[in-house]
């Protein structure tokens, strides 16, 4: 399994406003497994279509593996960067069915698979991920 990142796979931020590492959902090709490590809870989300849909196992909303989609990630307020994932920053998920959008805990790290590849973003280690 190589520890190499896709070609295609880049680290490019959401916005102006936003500097630092993360992944952008819609730059990668999928299904793509994405193993993402928050303060309080381990999510395996097979990201099934880059408009962020996905089946998501992890946290006490998601016991079992489900149908919902990844919209972004939050600094813990209303705004959001849609379909990005950054370290340190709170992932929102829509589960169909459910009242409300579900805000995790800060995310710490995540890990990428793909077919014959696997990529660890490296961010609970202070790595900036792939470049």
């Amino acid at each position: 399994m190589s520890n190499k990142p896709p070609d295609n796979m880049d680290s490019e931020h959401p916005g102006p406003n936003f500097r630092g590492p993360g992944i952008n959902l819609r730059k990668l090709d999928v299904p793509v497994r994405i193993l993402v490590t928050t303060k309080n809870t381990k999510y395996d989300i097979l990201l099934e279509e880059s408009g962020g849909w996905a089946t998501i196992q992890g946290g006490r909303y998601l016991p079992i593996a489900a149908r919902a989609r990844v919209n972004g990630c939050t600094f813990g307020g209303t705004a959001i960067m849609p379909g990005f994932l950054a370290p340190g920053m709170h992932m929102e998920l829509y589960i169909p069915g459910l009242a409300t959008r579900i805000t995790t805990t800060r995310i710490q790290n995540a890990c990428l698979i793909g077919e014959g590849w696997e990529f660890d973003m490296g961010w609970d280690r202070g790595r900036s991920g792939a470049a």
